[in-house]
């Protein structure tokens, strides 16, 4: 997969980034750009936020950094070292963004990029190159650049499902937000491995879930989910039928009835309404679908 030029004079654009560069050469400390903002990137999907990785002490770095440019520091994680700073913008740009800033999980960069989610996630950008080169250098340890040439998604091995059964959920997640599809080896790994997701906290779950009903043809996702094993584990009381599914194509297809369509607008804006915890009230409707004839919830 290439990288075009423009990739990379479109960073080094980003005055932050030249900022956060230098104070981190002061302390000879090596930040990598990781993860979803790699992966946004090189798909060109916009994203304000950046997650970088170093190899110790994140949350000291994360709060002196944060301290240099008179930024609001959260921490967010001890295991591994996450803390997330929040730098304001200028008042013509009007939403603020977040660095996020988290430790190596192993002894190399390439060796925690193993141990992430998803191949196309288990990407990394050293700051150094983003500021000092023409020419981005990808760390890609698990061929994650051809499976976004490739438009596909795999986990980088089994083992990162047994460490995080959630991940079943976000591959079909990512799978709807980006339009890929899943190899037939992960969709292997998650029918072996579907047993394990009660392990998983119900609100860790239910947040996927809702993400998952957020997307558009929410049905596809949800019936391979189903086709795998995961969505009784989700759902234990669900009951798959064929009028489910009809029920939720024909309202993914057609959500506001013909009669109505003067008021489409205002009935989308209402629908589309942030309630909170992922949801809204399309995505509340396609659950109450999901859930017909089905007692217990989730």
């Amino acid at each position: 997969m290439n990288i075009p030029t423009h990739v990379s004079q479109r960073l080094q654009n980003i005055p932050i980034l030249q900022t956060l560069y230098t104070f981190a050469k002061r302390y000879d400390v090596e930040l990598y750009l990781v993860g979803g903002s790699v992966r946004d990137l090189l798909l060109n999907r916009s994203s304000a936020d950046f997650d970088f990785t170093l190899k110790s002490n994140a949350i000291d770095f994360a709060k002196m950094f944060a301290e240099s440019i008179n930024a609001p520091l959260i921490p967010l994680e001890e295991h591994p070292p996450t803390a997330r700073v929040i730098v304001r913008t200028q008042r013509s740009t009007p939403n603020d963004f977040c660095i996020d800033f988290a430790q190596l999980r192993a002894a190399t960069i390439s060796d925690d990029l193993r141990l992430r989610d998803l191949t196309i996630n288990a990407l990394a950008i050293p700051l150094s190159s983003i500021i000092e080169s023409e020419h981005l250098e990808v760390i890609d340890p698990c061929k994650g650049m051809n499976d976004l040439e490739l438009r596909q998604l795999q986990f980088p091995n089994e083992d990162v499902i047994v460490d995080d059964p959630l991940r079943m959920i976000r591959i079909f997640r990512f799978a709807g937000q980006l339009d890929f599809s899943i190899t037939q080896d992960s969709m292997a790994f998650v029918k072996r491995h579907a047993h394990l997701l009660p392990n998983v906290s119900i609100e860790r779950i239910r947040d996927e879930l809702m993400k998952i009903l957020n997307i558009e043809k929410t049905s596809n996702y949800l019936q391979k989910m189903s086709d795998v094993c995961l969505l009784p584990y989700i759902i234990p009381s669900f009951k798959e039928t064929e009028t489910i599914w009809n029920y939720l194509d024909n309202f993914e297809e057609c959500p506001i009835p013909t009669s109505l369509y003067e008021y489409q607008h205002e009935i989308d804006t209402y629908l589309s309404a942030d309630l909170g915890l992922y949801a809204n009230r399309r995505s509340l409707l396609k659950l109450c679908l999901l859930l017909q004839n089905n007692l217990g919830g989730i």
